[in-house]
């Protein structure tokens, strides 16, 4: 036996009294090395026994060194494949087929965590050649196991996330050639990779070299700038077109030596013909939108002349006193006046509604106090109940009432709708009662209650619906069945909400809520009324009217007779009109907008473009109703507007002011 180890002993054997006459210094200097020795350190018998062992090996697998002496290897394995290698492995040093082994081991600390070491042992012999145990030193490769781990999962996760990935990852050389197309490439691309591995774009055909974008692309390439979703044509196998979507960024090694790019690809070509396929159906909307509006304008036009006639003369035949009228005829005038005034509001609330639908109505909002407004429908109310027999009733208190912010002529268009149903639509003797409440601090609730029939359950999901008058069939009174669509959508463009509840037999409550003022003050309110009488006629004045509809002429030439100081001249076309004006200037000009040659518009900005009539008032009398047509005429010069069919009384009314002012 070697005289090393006839000297290595345990550590219970070291605490012994030593015998200075046997004392040798290698032994000294041997357990010196291995007791401190940075890595784990183990002496091992045969039968695979620790029977001693150093400091750093007990902290590696978190024992004392006194708990892990004695203990087998098994005790703390972790890996019972790599255990039973490790022993077959011992066993061929035994035999002497090597001379140590070295391998990777995981084992289980005394906290129960797996730690990683990599593991060598070495026999020692005695002099006879004769095993005796193993030296074996263990160093902690834990930290590189886990980074191995993260990495082969990272991988791993880059591998599978390339592979279902609705995009491609690409990556090219410094030249721009391509180096590295994931597998998706070939599913996706409907190319083999083989196709463009080694080519840049330009190469394969990708790109569009007149295009400005394609250019400032090579630019950021060549500048190795990033870039984000740029997007150019690419071909496929089977020949249709592809658009795709790139993405990169530069690439540079650790001498900052530029060495290509890497980025992603995706396939937009369903997104962008999506998109197109919007854009069409946008502009074919917008398109049928338009015809939509022109068609309402022009057929408004074409209804409003000969209602004009109708109800014109229908006023004219009413106002005169007239013995041979009988009260049938009398009777059949009024008829005639109902159902041409029916039809004129019909006509109205069309236009209306599709000037809501179009975003076309102009919402004006502002903090204001209800009060004048509830005032102000109310006594309109009373007005027409006095024809039906049915008591109005305001329960809205005498308290101030909080501002609200709304458009003042739509809420007050909006109560006199739900008043106006709730009157129509009541019984004889019956009672309509208007409230008003604050809810959830933000609106303001104001309920118009009924005492009617109610609505029947089947019927109340229709109730906001156009031209859906809910019970028609069991009544005679007249309507559009647009009101309520129109309250509905001017309730809510003004920010607010409207609802109902019915009880069949009892009657309906609907209901609007508007948002409260931004201020608790409250605002006063005052309209001016307008004029009830024609200011007296001083003088002789001249009217003009440009008109190229006979009977509206002759209308117009029946309604001034009411006026002894007037007198009208007449022309059919503008041209002809210009001439008589430009000639001898009358005191006052209506003119029509839609004549033939020259139209009303580009007649009137002659007018102001000659200083000879550059003064005369003038006023439009028009069938174009819609607002737009308002608007455009009032902006190219007309002091005001009056729309067919006309209302005597409101013509006369405006004719006076024109002729009277200074």
């Amino acid at each position: 036996m070697s005289k090393l180890a006839d000297q290595i002993s345990t550590p219970e054997e070291d605490a012994r009294p030593m015998d200075r006459a046997a004392f040798d210094p290698s032994r000294v200097e041997f357990l010196h090395v291995f007791d401190h020795a940075p890595v784990g350190m183990a002496l091992i018998d045969l039968q695979g026994v620790r029977y001693r062992v150093n400091q750093s090996l007990a902290d590696f697998l978190g024992y004392t060194v006194e708990e892990l002496t004695a203990t087998t290897m098994e005790s703390t394995n972790a890996d019972p494949q790599r255990l039973a290698k490790s022993i077959a492995m011992r066993q061929r040093v035994i035999d002497g087929e090597i001379e140590s082994y070295t391998n990777e081991r995981a084992y289980i600390r005394k906290d129960g965590e797996t730690v990683w070491g990599v593991v060598t042992g070495s026999l020692v012999r005695d002099g006879d050649g004769a095993p005796m145990f193993f030296i074996a030193h263990t160093v902690d490769i834990t930290e590189r196991k886990r980074a191995e781990a993260e990495l082969l999962d990272s991988e791993e996760r880059f591998r599978e996330t390339s592979e279902i990935s609705s995009d491609w990852l690409w990556e090219t050389d410094a030249e721009l050639r391509f180096s590295y197309l994931s597998p998706s490439f070939d599913v996706i691309s409907g190319m083999h990779s083989s196709q463009v591995l080694g080519k840049t774009r330009e190469e394969f055909g990708s790109g569009t070299p007149d295009d400005p974008r394609w250019r400032r692309h090579l630019e950021d390439l060549k500048a190795r700038r990033p870039f984000r979703d740029f997007h150019y044509q690419s071909p496929r196998s089977d020949g249709m077109p592809q658009i795709v979507s790139v993405s990169g960024k530069p690439r540079f090694d650790p001498n900052g030596q530029f060495i290509g790019y890497r980025g992603t690809c995706r396939d937009i070509t369903q997104l962008v013909e999506t998109q197109m396929a919007l854009e069409r159906a946008r502009d074919d909307a917008e398109a049928a939108n338009r015809a939509k509006s022109e068609f309402l304008s022009s057929m408004s036009h074409e209804l409003r002349t000969p209602l004009n006639a109708i109800l014109g003369f229908s006023q004219v035949l009413e106002a005169e006193t007239n013995e041979l009228q009988g009260e049938h005829q009398r009777d059949y005038l009024g008829h005639i006046i109902s159902a041409g005034g029916h039809l004129l509001e019909l006509i109205d609330q069309v236009l209306e509604l599709s000037s809501i639908d179009s975003d076309g109505v102009r919402i004006t909002t502002a903090d204001i106090d209800p009060r004048a407004v509830l005032d102000d429908s109310l006594a309109m109310a009373r007005t027409i109940a006095k024809e039906t027999d049915v008591t109005v009733n305001d329960d809205t208190g005498d308290g101030v009432l909080p501002l609200v912010h709304v458009d003042p002529t739509r809420l007050k268009q909006v109560l006199l709708n739900l008043l106006s149903n709730a009157l129509k639509y009541n019984r004889p003797g019956g009672s309509v009662d208007v409230r008003c409440r604050v809810v959830d601090d933000q609106r303001l609730r104001i309920t118009i209650a009924d005492t009617g029939e109610g609505i029947p359950e089947a019927m109340r999901h229709a109730i906001f619906e156009p031209f859906n008058r809910v019970g028609k069939q069991l009544t005679n009174i007249k309507g559009s069945g647009i009101g309520l669509t129109i309250c509905k959508r001017l309730v809510e463009q003004m920010g607010g909400r409207i609802n109902f509840d019915s009880t069949l037999g009892e009657g309906s409550r609907f209901w609007i809520e508007v948002p409260l003022g931004g201020s608790t003050e409250v605002a006063g309110a005052s309209e001016d009324a307008a004029p009830d009488t024609l200011a007296a006629s001083e003088g002789h004045w001249t009217v003009l009217y440009i008109e190229d509809n006979a009977m509206n002429a002759h209308l117009m030439r029946t309604v001034l007779g009411a006026l002894p100081a007037v007198r009208m001249l007449s022309a059919e076309d503008a041209e002809t009109g210009l001439r008589l004006a430009q000639a001898s200037p009358p005191d006052l000009i209506l003119m029509d907008i839609h004549l033939p040659g020259i139209d009303g518009i580009n007649a009137m900005k002659i007018l102001r473009a000659d200083p000879r009539t550059e003064r005369i008032p003038v006023v439009a009398v028009s069938a174009a109703a819609m607002q737009a047509d308002i608007d455009g005429s009032m902006e190219a010069g007309f002091d005001a507007f009056l729309t067919k069919p006309i209302n005597i009384r409101e013509t006369l009314r405006v004719i006076g002011d024109a002729l009277n002012k200074d």
